[in-house]
Formats: structure tokens, C-alpha cells, sequence
């Protein structure tokens, strides 16, 4: 699911109406072979997240202009892990983050070694559907 469109049509395109308010840029990123590389030892893809990612703000920044000091992540599912992944890799590029449906991985299987403070919101749907108490439930009928 990790593609600027299936994240267009999954928010209904909430972030281009905010950004056109707002005046913010928003840029939805592709997913490689629609995954990314996030915060887990055992993903063993070769992409350089952090690198896309600073690319990314790079090429924006130069195109469209902006304060690079505004700049925030959204990330949903592997997407969130991603994020997760950012903000111990990049901390000095994101002023803020918000991480969508997507656990930080146990000690044991976190990359990243070198936590560091950042603003981060993580809304979840409550109460939710599927997992209660931080354990998996069987779907409701």
C-alpha cells in the first residue's frame, strides 16, 4: 500500500486540502517496491531511508521554497515505522512527527541506537477494533 496514490485515496486527499489552506507543501513519498525501510533489524532492504527522506525535503525545499526548520513527517503502517525510523535517524531535519497505526519495535529488533527527543503525536482510533489492552483480539463480529 506504500505509494503516493493508494495514500492519496486512503486519506481522501485530507493532506492536499490542509497543505492548499495551509500554504504547507505536502509531498507523499513511494514506498520501494511499495515498503519501506523502517526501524526493524530483520528488514533487510538496502534503501537508505534517512536518504530518500533528506532528498526529498531537499528537492522540495529548492522547487517550492519553505522553512526548513517546518518541516514534519506523517507516516501509517510501515509508513509510521519509517517515521519511527526518521526521528532516531534524522532528528535535526523533522520539527515534528506523527506516527499512524505503527508500534516501535521491540529493543531487540530496533536499528536505530541513538534516541533523541522530537515533538511526536500518535493518534489512535479508540477504542480500537482489533487489539485491546496492547494485546491481538479476535475481529468483532
Amino acid at each position: 500500500m506504500q505509494t503516493a496514490a493508494a495514500i492519496r485515496s486512503f486519506t481522501a486527499g485530507t493532506f492536499d486540502r490542509i497543505g492548499a489552506r495551509s500554504g504547507a507543501v505536502v509531498a507523499y513519498l513511494d514506498g520501494h517496491k511499495k515498503h519501506w525501510n523502517d526501524a526493524r533489524i530483520v528488514n533487510t532492504s538496502a534503501t537508505r531511508a534517512d536518504g530518500v527522506a533528506l532528498a526529498a525535503i531537499d528537492l522540495l525545499q529548492r522547487r517550492y521554497g519553505g522553512d526548513s526548520a517546518q518541516v514534519h513527517t506523517l507516516g501509517f503502517s510501515n509508513g509510521g515505522r519509517l517515521v519511527i525510523r526518521l526521528i532516531h535517524e534524522i532528528p535535526g531535519a523533522l520539527a515534528g512527527a506523527a506516527i499512524l497505526s505503527a508500534p516501535q519495535p521491540v529493543p531487540e529488533n530496533f536499528a536505530p541506537d541513538a534516541p533523541q527527543q522530537q515533538p511526536l503525536d500518535c493518534p489512535h482510533r479508540t477504542p480500537p477494533p482489533i487489539a485491546r489492552g496492547a494485546t491481538a483480539s479476535p475481529p468483532r463480529p
